[in-house]
């Protein structure tokens, strides 16, 4: 139950108002800090990578370039 509240809680906004979840792919030197700073600018940074762990099932903030990320939407 907390994790489907904090993907409905969790946002994205880039590229217009949506609905839906985002998905970027992991380009080498990619962090999880910075697509979140990117991706979510003027929120909580620590939250929003916190939200893509959950969402992604990720044990650990490790990327791998070519990576598929789910982004919350708002």
């Amino acid at each position: 139950m907390a994790a489907a509240t904090l993907m409905l809680l969790g946002g994205v906004a880039y590229g217009g108002a949506t609905s839906g979840p985002q998905h970027v792919t992991v380009q080498a030197g990619d962090t999880l800090w910075g697509i979140a700073s990117s991706r979510y600018a003027g929120d909580d940074v620590q939250a929003r990578v916190a939200q893509v762990e959950v969402a992604n099932h990720m044990s650990s903030p490790r990327l791998s370039p070519g990576q598929i990320l789910i982004l919350p939407a708002p």
